[in-house]
């Protein structure tokens, strides 16, 4: 397949880490060729062969790209997602807890749909989307997702539960949690995209259910989804380790925003 021009929305742990996959050459075929952050001082040396960089997101969508991966947060996702997909571009969208947001959902989805775009998920910390999409074809009686935390994961962050848990006080593993995804996704921007990616792969965000778990002792975030229905039954754990440079992000979800890249610049697809 031809290479693929990307525009970058947001240059944090995610975004930093796409743009030097693209630029090593790990996201297949693929150029990065704009990136739009908040920031008037570029968060790069700009050179001859660096991608640009704007702050107006009318600028960064008058450039040549044929899809923009938005790596910023959910409120961004919301701003940006209606402009992107009328420029006819796919959008690669990270913050996916904003799909909790069943009229935003619906609004982008028509809008795609009008605009010949596609709105494309990557799978972020955990994996098996693909299986579970496919059980959904039938009946999924129970989905639970059960995201245990360490503490410097959830730093700022406070108990949907107990609202005046100190989680540096907590000295055993503690459930903060347990409620639909459509609660947690709202309740946890930062923290639970994946319950967003689960739902809307499965049985929808309000019947998918979340836990999450703070440990004290914790190194690492362990997912696990356990499924029940026609096809069956299914359990998936994943323990990931940390971006290097951001303890709240799992290293495996930059991973998965720099696979969707690649699969766009290649011609045969793996599961789904």
């Amino acid at each position: 397949m031809n290479a693929v021009k990307i525009g970058l929305i947001g240059y944090g742990t995610i975004g930093r880490m796409l743009a030097k996959a693209i630029r090593d050459g790990a996201a297949g075929d693929a150029t990065l060729v704009a990136v739009k952050d908040i920031y008037e001082e570029p968060p790069f040396e700009l050179s001859p062969d660096s991608p640009a960089y704007t702050t107006n997101i009318d600028s960064f969508l008058s450039m040549d790209m044929a899809a923009v991966v938005e790596a910023a947060s959910q409120e961004v996702l919301k701003e940006y997602a209606p402009l992107v997909v009328k420029s006819g571009r796919s959008l690669v969208a990270m913050s996916v807890g904003a799909f909790g947001d069943k009229a935003f959902l619906e609004q982008l989805g028509d809008l795609a749909t009008g605009h010949r775009s596609r709105i494309l998920i990557p799978s972020g910390a955990i994996g098996g989307l693909d299986a579970i999409s496919a059980a959904a074809i039938d009946q999924i009686h129970e989905i639970t997702l059960t995201t245990t935390k360490p503490v410097t994961a959830l730093a700022g962050v406070k108990s949907a539960i107990d609202p005046q848990l100190d989680l540096d006080s907590v000295t055993t593993p503690t459930c903060i949690y347990d409620g639909p995804a459509e609660e947690a996704v709202a309740r946890f921007p930062l923290n639970i995209n994946v319950a967003a990616a689960l739902s809307l792969a499965g049985i929808g965000f309000a019947r998918t259910r979340v836990r999450i778990v703070v440990d004290p002792e914790g190194t690492r975030n362990i997912h696990r989804i356990d499924a029940r229905g026609v096809f069956g039954e299914l359990s998936l754990e994943f323990a990931n380790n940390p971006s290097p440079t951001n303890p709240k992000t799992s290293y495996l979800a930059a991973l998965s925003a720099i696979r969707l890249v690649k699969t766009l610049t290649e011609a045969v697809r793996i599961g789904g």
